[in-house]
């Protein structure tokens, strides 16, 4: 019970993990490629 629990959390956390490093990319690549238009 515990082991799958864990697993299930493991799997949340880290979908929520790359959740933001994606988020933080996009903002960092959005800012990086117009930051030469301004």
């Amino acid at each position: 019970m515990g082991a799958i629990y864990n697993s299930i959390f493991n799997q949340a956390y880290l979908k929520r993990f790359i959740l933001v490093i994606a988020l933080n990319y996009d903002i960092f690549f959005v800012k990086e490629s117009s930051y030469p238009l301004a």
